[in-house]
C-alpha cells in the first residue's frame, strides 16, 4: 500500500512539473525573442552585420522549434505514461535556445571587445537569473539552459580574453554556481509544494470516500430502523393476536383432550398411551384389554415391555421398543401364554413438558390375517404343482404383459430352451400381431374385458406354423397397482382338458411372486 501512494505521489509531482514548465514556457520564449533583438540593437554594427544575421537566424528558429513544441503539448494533453518524452523534448528545445543564447558570446560580441562582451554577459546573466524562476521546478530543464548558457562564454573568455577576460569568465562560473544553487534550493520548495497537493488531493478524495461511506451508513440506519419499526409494530400485532389465539387453544385443547379420551375409549383397535421416559402404560382402551386378555386396572402401570414376546424383546435389543412414528407387526404375549400377532404403529403426544412426553400405540389384530396367509399359502403350493404339471401351455404375465412364470408345456409349444421369464408375451408370440395383442392385454388389464379367446397362428422353427387357441383371463380381485392374468395356449384341434384355476385371486399371484423371487 505505501508503494502504492509513493508511485502515485511521484507520478503526481511529475504532472505538475511538466504542466508548469509547459505554461511558463510561453512566456519565457517571449522574453527570449524580445531580449534577443534588445542585444542585437544595441551591439549592431556593419562590419558585423553578417554574424548578428546569423546569431538571429538561429534564435528565431529555435524560437519557432520550441513555439511548435509549446503548442503540440497543450493541443494532445499528453497521457502519464508519455511524460517522460515531453519532459526530454523540452530539456532539448532549452539546450538549443542555451546553445543559441551562448553563441552570441562569438557571434555578436567580437572576442576583444570587452565592451561589447560586457552587454552580452549582462543580458546572459539576466536571462539566466529569470530561467531560475522559470525552469527550477525541473532540474534537467534548469540545466539543459544554464550550461551551455553560461559555460560557452565563460569557455569564450577564458581561452581568447586577457585578464580581465579571465576575470568576467571567473564571475560568471561563481554567479553560476550561485544560481545552480538557488535554483536546487528552488526545486526543493517546487517539491514540497507538489507533494503538499498531493496529500491534500488524497486527503480530499479520502474525506469524500468516508462522506460518501457515512451518508450511506446514514441512508442504511435509516431504512433499518424504519424496517426494524415496523418489525416491531407488525410483531407487537402478532403477539396480540397470539394471546388471543392461546386462550382460544386452552380451551380447545380441554375440548380435544375429551373428545380424544373419548375416541381412545371407542377405538375399534387396540390402543396405548405409555410414559415416553418410564416405559410404563399410563391408559388402555378396552379393545387392547379384549386383545391381550387384561383388564384396564391390570394394564395401568404395567411396563409395556413386558407385553411383547421375549424372542421379540431380545431382537430389539439395545434399541428403543417404541420407536416414534413407525409401523410394524409386533408379537405378544396374551395374558393366557399364548402368542399373538399385532400391527404396530405409534405416535407421540404433544406436551409442554419434554420430560412428560407420551407415546401412543396403536395395536390391529393380525391373528385371523396370519392364518389366512398361512392358508393361501398351502393353497398355493396345490396350485404351483398342478400349474407346471398342466398339459397345456400356461403363464402368469403381469400389467406390463412380461411373463414371470410359464409351466414346461408352454416353454415346449413356443420352442423355448431358455428362460421364459422376463419376456414379453406379445414379443414371442408373432411379432406381426404385437399391435393386436396389444391392445387386447390393454383391455384386459383395464378391467374393460375379464376373459377372452382367440385363433392365433404360432410359428416355429423351420417356419413352420401351427394353429393355436389362447385364452387369456384376468385374476379377479388383483392389487390395482400390480396386475395379474393367466394365459393358456393349446393347439386349436385339440380338446380343452380340466385345467387348474386358481382358487383365489391370491393363488395365481403367489404363484407369480416366488417365481419373481
Amino acid at each position: 500500500m505505501t508503494q502504492l501512494v509513493t508511485s502515485e505521489k511521484l507520478l503526481f509531482r511529475r504532472r505538475k512539473q511538466i504542466d508548469t514548465l509547459y505554461s511558463q514556457a510561453a512566456l519565457a520564449l517571449l522574453a527570449s525573442v524580445t531580449c534577443g533583438a534588445v542585444l542585437v540593437a544595441l551591439t549592431f554594427d556593419i562590419d558585423r552585420s553578417r554574424e548578428l544575421l546569423i546569431w538571429g537566424a538561429i534564435m528565431i528558429v529555435v524560437a519557432v522549434v520550441r513555439y511548435g513544441v509549446i503548442r503540440a503539448f497543450h493541443s494532445q494533453q499528453p497521457a502519464n505514461d508519455d511524460l517522460s518524452r515531453w519532459r526530454y523534448i523540452f530539456a532539448g528545445t532549452l539546450f538549443a535556445s542555451g546553445l543559441a543564447w551562448g553563441a552570441a558570446s562569438f557571434l555578436v560580441a567580437p572576442s576583444v571587445a570587452l565592451a561589447d562582451q560586457a552587454i552580452v554577459i549582462i543580458f546572459l546573466c539576466g536571462f539566466v537569473a529569470a530561467a531560475v524562476a522559470a525552469f527550477s521546478v525541473d532540474r534537467l530543464a534548469f540545466g539543459a539552459f544554464i550550461a551551455p548558457a553560461l559555460g560557452i562564454p565563460a569557455v569564450n573568455l577564458t581561452l581568447f580574453g586577457d585578464s580581465i577576460g579571465h576575470t568576467l569568465a571567473g564571475v560568471l562560473v561563481i554567479f553560476g554556481a550561485f544560481l545552480l544553487a538557488n535554483a536546487l534550493r528552488s526545486n526543493t520548495a517546487h517539491k514540497k509544494d507538489f507533494d503538499s497537493q498531493f496529500e491534500k488531493q488524497q486527503l480530499a478524495a479520502t474525506l469524500e470516500v468516508e462522506k460518501n461511506k457515512i451518508v450511506a451508513l446514514a441512508n442504511d440506519l435509516e431504512v433499518r430502523v424504519g424496517l426494524r419499526t415496523d418489525e416491531l409494530r407488525l410483531m407487537n400485532k402478532l403477539l396480540i393476536e397470539q394471546v388471543a389465539e392461546i386462550s382460544n387453544a386452552e380451551a380447545k385443547t380441554k375440548i380435544e383432550e375429551a373428545r380424544f379420551l373419548e375416541i381412545f375409549d371407542r377405538a375399534p383397535i387396540g390402543m396405548l398411551v405409555i410414559h415416553a421416559d418410564s416405559g410404563r402404560v399410563v391408559r388402555a382402551n378396552s379393545a387392547v384389554c379384549e386383545f391381550l386378555g387384561y383388564d384396564t386396572a391390570e394394564l395401568s402401570g404395567m411396563m409395556a415391555e413386558k407385553l411383547y414376546c421375549p424372542s421379540e424383546r431380545a431382537s430389539i435389543s439395545g434399541e428403543s421398543m417404541f420407536k416414534r412414528d413407525s409401523v410394524t407387526e409386533r408379537r405378544y404375549i396374551h395374558r393366557r401364554g399364548f402368542v399373538i400377532w399385532g400391527r404396530t404403529s405409534t405416535g407421540v403426544l404433544a406436551a409442554g413438558d419434554p420430560g412428560d412426553a407420551h407415546i401412543v400405540i396403536q395395536i390391529e389384530d393380525l391373528s385371523e390375517l396370519k392364518r389366512a396367509r398361512d392358508d393361501l399359502s398351502e393353497r398355493g403350493d396345490s396350485f404351483e404343482v398342478a400349474f407346471d404339471a398342466a398339459p397345456v401351455g400356461m403363464a402368469v404375465i403381469d400389467g406390463s404383459g412380461r411373463i414371470v412364470n410359464g409351466n414346461t408345456c408352454i416353454r415346449s409349444m413356443l420352442n423355448l430352451d431358455g428362460k421364459i421369464e422376463g419376456r414379453s408375451l406379445t414379443s414371442i408370440l408373432n411379432a406381426g400381431d404385437e399391435e393386436r395383442s396389444s391392445g387386447i392385454l390393454s383391455r384386459i388389464f383395464t378391467g374393460e374385458l375379464d376373459s377372452i379367446e382367440f385363433e392365433h397362428q404360432l410359428f416355429g422353427r423351420g417356419d413352420t406354423s401351427r394353429p393355436v387357441v389362447i385364452r387369456i383371463t384376468r385374476v379377479k380381485g388383483h392389487s390395482a397397482t400390480r396386475p395379474f392374468a393367466v394365459v393358456h395356449l393349446r393347439d386349436k384341434f385339440t380338446e380343452l382338458p380340466s385345467l387348474p384355476q386358481p382358487e383365489r385371486s391370491g393363488d395365481a399371484k403367489l404363484v407369480a411372486l416366488r417365481a419373481t423371487a
